[in-house]
């Protein structure tokens, strides 16, 4: 039988089925490398070529006890047909953990093979082969598994756990750096980054960063304290990529077909090549952010059960323990997804900065006479230094506009079930700034397109005065140009200006929300329930509602609802301004007249 809930939930000593631990316990860690191995083949093969890592005593270490382990799982398959009476699990379940750990010392060689000095679907495996035989060896110290007479078999089930913590303490580290990897890089000369030989639980928690964290505490930076940029961070790697993901070549024929230029801009231009390029990397940073945004509302479910627990005196003292070891690891993993998922969408900000600043600079040494007319160098540096920057923080902070309003109204959903309709107090306040949000929005759109193109005429008119700069002190035509600028100059003002007072009204449209916002919490978390339900107040309410509470106020910032498109806002400055931006890239990248 699989579950007994007289077993393993109504006791005051919870064990789990012998078919449980025998076939689901068993079976978990065999099912997760199986699923999960040819990803980490994936990632040995595409890491950096032509770096093996040495035999080293960490790496014999893991082979020895994967054998010892192999020995022991053989050892049960032969005593299974020694026994009188013989299940077929087993059977089975030897052969499959020896086939298991077979598959392990393979994936540890291809990934010596390839420089890799730690994986971390290998630390996977044996943290959840950790945890898992650590349930079965509670249930063979308490003597609760069925008795064997055979010593040697006793025994070997004994050292059985011993041995996979070890393979788990052992995995906590890298191997040894992969051959001719040194300290410092000769072309560089800077050190290379620890991050590339750093365990997989070493960048899990950043511990590679901590040398450097004491460097600058001791004493302030220097340029020779810096590391060198990962391989998979520069641009010569990511550049080549995107070449060959970009439909359009850098300097294409003027005589070329123009059917053929249209379709290509059809096929989606830089965006496409972007996706291509990194939409893997943004998918895995997504899939992690979507982790830490489910275990926001899992705490207040937990705090919840824990509460019950404490209201009911009868309940074992183990789910007490049980709940708030639970409620500890739903802060710290979500703690980690959230800094990691962070890094892999800053690391992406980075690459994509890199990839299309290289871009646009080779493009522009491309340009033909007749191109640079329509593309002055000007504009091209500032697709450099402003349009690219914004297509960069655009994928930082892309996430969460997206995650904010889910998480919000998922917020709402949770407080509705403890407080009922109080908690609309503050979704009606938004509703009534939705409308003047909108317009402003709108406005301030319009406006922020018009001060561009402003901007690109003052730019490219710097950019021929200063080229033409000794004819212009010939002729003295100094005034005239300066009415020109002065002239450019006042209508971007212009619009600047009228974008500073649309910021100062939905500024002030803002701060009056987080006020009613946090001035009607009180009323939606305790007048309102006390007026109508005074008998069933309980401090369950809020206990469970002002953590929600905080999840809504931690997500307020980056609700687009709330400060939609006014100058300098989130929603304004990594939505609408980076598109505009990237259209401006892609034509720039498009365009025609090659040398």
């Amino acid at each position: 039988m699989l579950k007994d809930w007289d077993l393993t939930w109504n006791t005051d000593n919870p064990i789990f089925t012998p078919c449980f631990e025998r076939t689901v316990l068993a079976y978990l860690t065999p099912i997760f490398l199986w699923i999960f191995a040819p990803l980490d083949i994936y990632f040995s093969y595409i890491s950096v070529p032509g770096k093996k890592i040495p035999w080293s005593a960490l790496s014999i270490a893991k082979l020895s006890l994967t054998g010892c382990l192999m020995g022991i799982e053989m050892g049960f398959f032969v005593r299974s047909f020694l026994s009188e009476i013989v299940y077929p699990v087993d059977i089975w379940s030897p052969i499959v953990q020896a086939a298991t750990l077979s598959l392990y010392i393979g994936l540890l060689i291809s990934s010596k093979r390839n420089g890799v000095g730690s994986s971390g679907i290998q630390f996977l495996f044996w943290a959840i082969l950790t945890f898992t035989q650590g349930i079965r060896f509670r249930t063979l110290l308490l003597g609760l598994e069925s008795a064997d007479t055979d010593l040697i078999v006793f025994l070997a089930k004994v050292v059985y756990l011993p041995l996979v913590v070890g393979q788990f303490i052992l995995h906590c580290w890298a191997d040894i750096a992969p051959i001719h990897e040194n300290e410092y890089d000769s072309k560089a000369k800077k050190k290379t980054n620890p991050e590339c030989s750093a365990s997989f639980l070493s960048k899990l928690l950043f511990e590679w960063v901590t040398p450097l964290t004491w460097t600058g505490f001791r004493k302030p930076l220097e340029y020779s304290d810096l590391y060198h940029l990962n391989w998979s961070e520069t641009c010569q790697h990511n550049s080549a990529i995107f070449d060959s993901n970009w439909p359009n070549d850098l300097n294409p024929d003027s005589t070329s077909n123009q059917e053929e230029k249209k379709h290509l801009k059809k096929e989606g231009g830089v965006f496409l090549a972007l996706s291509k390029t990194f939409g893997w990397t943004y998918i895995l940073a997504f899939l992690i952010r979507t982790v830490t945004n489910i275990l926001f509302f899992a705490s207040p479910q937990i705090l919840n059960l824990l509460i019950d627990f404490i209201s009911s005196p009868k309940e074992p003292q183990w789910k007490g323990i049980l709940y708030a070891t639970i409620l500890f690891l739903c802060a710290f993993i979500g703690t980690l997804f959230h800094a990691n998922g962070l890094h892999i969408f800053c690391l992406l900000g980075l690459r994509i900065r890199s990839t299309l600043i290289s871009a646009v600079y080779r493009k522009a040494l491309l340009l033909s006479n007749t191109a640079k007319r329509s593309e002055s160098q000007g504009e091209i540096m500032n697709h450099i230094g402003v349009d690219i920057n914004y297509i960069s923080e655009f994928c930082q902070i892309s996430n969460q506009l997206w995650s904010a309003p889910l998480i919000v109204f998922l917020a709402l959903y949770f407080l509705w079930g403890i407080l009922g309709p109080s908690c609309l107090a503050g979704l009606l306040v938004v509703v009534i700034l939705l409308p003047i949000n909108a317009t402003i929005a709108s406005k301030s759109q319009k406006l922020q397109k018009q001060q561009m193109r402003w901007k690109d005429k003052r730019t490219k008119l710097m950019n021929e005065i200063l080229s033409g700069i000794k004819v212009l002190k010939l002729y003295a035509w100094e005034p005239s140009f300066e009415n020109q600028v002065l002239k450019i100059r006042n209508e971007e003002l212009r619009m600047l200006k009228t974008m500073a007072y649309l910021n100062s009204v939905s500024d002030f449209l803002l701060d009056m929300l987080r006020v009613s916002d946090g001035a009607l919490a009180p009323l939606r978390t305790y007048i309102w329930p006390l007026m109508h339900a005074i008998r069933s107040w309980t401090p369950r309410r809020p206990l469970l509602s002002l953590p929600t509470h905080n999840i809504i106020k931690n997500h307020n910032d980056t609700l687009p609802t709330q400060n939609l498109l006014p100058t300098g806002s989130l929603y304004d400055r990594y939505i609408s301004c980076a598109f505009v931006r990237l259209r401006s890239c892609v034509r720039c990248l498009l365009s025609n007249g090659a040398v």
